[in-house]
């Protein structure tokens, strides 16, 4: 039977985001993306998650998180390591740093005080490259980045969220990965991971900004790819 791979999005907290890992994925693996609900804590949301496998009958799997859901997947690898198989932990972080939470408390800001349409256009601005964006206006458009009071929840759960304590505990081989141009998390947090979880790999991207699922669909692919059929040593 082909192993399971959960796929956990990040802030916006729709599955759909996987869609270009899930096609890329099926056939070898078993994919499949959650949605994530309005929490004000990781820990929550990480509960939501091991919820959702529990549902699906999957008691253990490949586990890869995308920012926010790169912390819930170390909390899952923390927490329950005998869920994961494999952990890949893209564009995320361990504890906020000083710029960090600067930046993710303007951001609650902006959603609180000039509203969603604001939000999402700032978000955009952050989180693509900009030949992506001369490439793709419509990403500056202000559409709707999801529920309010879901995302503010959301917001909350990253901005209190600090496991850097805890990254010795995990123990599923992992791979970190980011862009080096990525505005949103840079690339020192993912170091900070890597140093942290024994026996991790770190993969750079040149570039690709926070969304190189999408920016840079085939490296980011290739890589996941690579990492889900190595054979545990």
């Amino acid at each position: 039977m082909a192993p399971d791979v959960l796929l956990v999005p990040g802030l916006g907290g729709r599955a759909a985001f996987w869609d270009r890992q899930g096609a890329a994925l099926a056939g070898r693996f078993r994919p499949f993306a959650c949605d994530l609900r309005g929490r004000d804590t990781v820990e929550a949301l990480a509960r939501d998650v091991l919820d959702e496998l529990d549902a699906r009958g999957v008691a253990r799997c490949h586990v890869v998180g995308h920012s926010t859901g790169g912390a819930i997947a170390q909390v899952i690898a923390q927490e329950h390591p005998e869920r994961v198989e494999r952990l890949v932990l893209s564009a995320t972080w361990c504890a906020p740093t000083t710029p960090f939470a600067a930046l993710f408390r303007l951001r609650k800001r902006i959603l609180a005080e000039l509203g969603a349409a604001a939000f999402a256009v700032h978000g955009a601005l952050l989180g693509w490259p900009d030949p992506w964006l001369e490439a793709h206006p419509e990403l500056l458009s202000g559409a709707d980045p999801g529920e309010a009071a879901a995302l503010a929840a959301r917001l909350d759960a990253i901005l209190a969220f600090d496991r850097s304590a805890h990254l010795g505990r995990i123990r599923a081989p992992t791979l970190v990965v980011c862009a080096a141009d990525d505005a949103v998390v840079p690339l020192g947090h993912s170091r900070r991971i890597a140093a942290g979880i024994r026996g991790a790999t770190l993969r750079v991207l040149p570039d690709g900004g926070h969304f190189p699922q999408v920016t840079r669909t085939d490296a980011y692919n290739s890589l996941l790819i690579e990492f889900l059929e190595q054979a545990d040593g």
